[in-house]
């Protein structure tokens, strides 16, 4: 009986399982988060930022390395972190708690005018960063 010949999606990722699916064999190309990491809303939208600036070829290789969801985790992790740094240090440099004691609007206003200043250094400066280094060679 002869050897049934290797896929070039065999060749290219050979750690790859299959899904049998009726005659149909799906290669199973979602890459489960490990150890329970989830990803933060920081790392979705990396993710969807990712997916639209490398359509097709780059996207689908990472996913199916298995490196796309650790990276995505990463990123998220970082933005968060930066995130609450640059938050905290905004209300503290507005006072936002003396100002919630005396004017609870004012003090309203300012939070969300600091969460927006702060979700947007995160997304320019580590969601919508370009810097594709961590991919696999194809």
């Amino acid at each position: 009986m002869e050897k049934a010949k290797k896929t070039i999606l065999e060749q290219i990722a050979p750690e790859l399982q299959y899904v049998q699916n009726g005659d149909y064999r799906i290669p199973n190309i979602i890459d489960s988060p490990k150890e329970g990491k989830k990803l933060n809303r920081w790392g979705h939208q990396y993710a969807e930022y990712f997916r639209g600036i490398l359509k097709g070829g780059p996207y689908d290789f990472a996913l199916m390395e298995g490196v796309l969801n650790q990276h995505c985790y990463e990123v998220g992790e970082r933005a968060e972190e930066m995130y609450q740094n640059i938050h905290c240090r905004m209300c503290e440099e507005e006072k936002i708690e003396e100002i919630k004691k005396t004017d609870y609007r004012r003090a309203v206003t300012l939070l969300e005018k600091i969460q927006a200043e702060a979700e947007e250094v995160v997304l320019q400066e580590v969601v919508y960063d370009d810097d594709l280094d961590w991919l696999p060679e194809a």
